[in-house]
């Protein structure tokens, strides 16, 4: 999992979030700084560098430090849809770093608000337009396994129709068939406010998106009302392309 930190302010709870969600994946964590920030706040470097190996110390995570010169939409698109994720946070100036790499980055994208500071608990995974993502859903299995809660799937669509309902139907299947505690709901409505409003209900620590059903077809539309829930959310939201 690749991490970007703001160079200024000190975002540990952002950290802890981004451990807890690698840790639950299996994924190595990789701290991606720019060489100048390298250069030019080596206190800020060393203190992150403590933090992170205090962490490990006491979890099952392990963690390097990397550096880029590219540009950072160039190493965005250097990453791997199969292997790669990327975490950054969504707060002040930092959105626009958040909103490039929901453009440019192939593989998964988690954006976690800069008040965030508690477990991941309860899980919402949303089907938009019933709209299916498998590698969606798995990811919400393996965090679903952590918690302490079923996940919640929301199957969302601006009227009730069989794409919803088949949608839901396949998830049930999929969950029961990995053993994951799971409870549906299909909510009608205009899919923005819907889903942000299941979420404050749910008091969700994590939404999970698919943001397009297969490599070869996109919808860009659909992409853009991911890419804004993303960013407007009060949770953390793992955007799975």
């Amino acid at each position: 999992m690749a991490i970007f930190l703001p160079t200024d302010g000190c975002h540990t709870g952002f950290l802890r979030a981004s451990i807890e969600i690698a840790e639950a994946i299996g994924a190595e964590l990789r701290w991606w700084v720019s060489g100048e920030w390298l250069k030019d706040r080596p206190s800020k470097i060393d203190f992150y560098s403590r933090f992170l190996n205090e962490e490990a110390d006491h979890g099952s995570f392990r963690w390097e430090k990397c550096v880029y010169e590219d540009s950072f939409p160039a190493l965005l698109r250097s990453f791997q849809s199969g292997h790669d994720y990327v975490a950054l946070l969504k707060e002040g100036n930092v959105r626009t770093f958040v909103r490039t790499a929901l453009k440019e980055a192939p593989c998964p994208v988690l954006a976690i608000p800069g008040h965030f500071d508690r477990e991941i608990r309860n899980i919402v995974l949303a089907c938009i337009g019933g709209r299916f993502n498998e590698k969606a859903l798995g990811l919400a299995a393996l965090l679903g396994k952590r918690g302490r809660s079923p996940v919640e799937v929301v199957t969302v669509g601006s009227a009730s129709s069989p794409a919803l309902r088949m949608a839901q139907a396949r998830a049930e299947y999929l969950f029961h068939r990995l053993k994951v505690r799971a409870r549906y709901r299909i909510l009608c409505g205009e899919p923005r406010q819907t889903l942000q409003a299941a979420c404050r209900e749910s008091s969700a620590d994590m939404l999970i998106m698919g943001s397009s059903e297969t490599h070869h077809w996109r919808d860009h539309r659909f992409r853009a009302l991911c890419d804004t829930i993303a960013e407007e959310a009060a949770c953390p939201v793992l955007v799975v392309k």
